[in-house]
């Protein structure tokens, strides 16, 4: 989330951020919604909830370690 806001602007521009947020901010919300989902069947499917959390917790390394060293695109003027 904090690279929504933080990078988006200086990589697309203002003029169309806000339908850009706008739709990364719907994107969240539907994720939100459907973790309960998720974690139910994480759960039913290994009895924990363990697996999940550490895959995802790999996930979220990864991410980390690609947006260091990810450049911003160079936008023409």
């Amino acid at each position: 989330t904090v690279l929504f806001f933080t990078v988006w602007g200086q990589a697309f521009g203002q003029a169309h951020l806000g339908k850009i947020q706008g739709a990364a901010q719907l994107l969240t919300v539907l994720a939100s919604a459907a973790g309960p989902l998720i974690l139910a069947i994480a759960k039913r499917e290994s009895n924990s909830y363990l697996p999940l959390f550490t895959g995802l917790a790999w996930v979220s390394v990864v991410f980390a370690v690609v947006s260091l060293f990810t450049r911003l695109p160079k936008r023409s003027i």
